[in-house]
């Protein structure tokens, strides 16, 4: 279901400010789980009182806050599908702030994708640049870049990337 952020008015998930498809981070709004700050339909910020997804402060199912490391919602200002918080090593999505999917930041030694330094498979950081599908922006690959590149499925609002 498409959700729209109320301030934006944009539909499935953006930053409002990009306007794009897909997901972005949580303080954008994604699909399934956005920050009740925008005053989405469907499910807000715990503060709210949603149904599915709250902040983790709540533990709710579905989603919680990445601390709890769940599967399907990081933390809530991320509040993506599929994405958590680097910190929990999740599988999907790495820390909100790269919100990629299939990659996470190579601290945590995901499947997929890490960080360059961990010479992964799949997407490294632009150190390495040159990768096969994912770089970090400064390459402007397909696929999976750091969060500041902007992926498909998810980016960083900033991007403004199709999903």
């Amino acid at each position: 279901v498409a959700l729209t952020v109320v301030s934006e008015g944009v539909r499935g998930c953006h930053r409002a400010s990009q306007g794009v498809r897909g997901c972005h981070r949580a303080s954008q709004g994604v699909r399934g789980c956005h920050r009740a700050s925008e005053g989405v339909i469907g499910r807000h910020r715990v503060s709210e009182g949603v149904r599915g997804c709250h902040r983790a402060s709540q533990g709710v199912r579905g989603c919680h806050r990445a601390s709890q490391g769940v599967i399907g919602c990081h933390r809530a200002s991320q509040g993506v599908r599929g994405c958590h918080r680097a910190s929990q090593g999740v599988r999907g999505c790495h820390r909100a702030s790269q919100g990629v999917r299939g990659c996470h930041r190579a601290s945590q030694g995901v499947r997929g994708c890490h960080r360059a330094s961990q010479g992964v498979r799949g997407c490294h950081r632009a150190s390495q640049g040159g990768v096969r599908g994912c770089h970090r922006a400064s390459q402007g690959v397909r696929g999976c870049h750091r969060a500041s590149q902007g992926v498909r499925g998810c980016h960083r609002a900033s991007q403004g990337v199709r999903g």
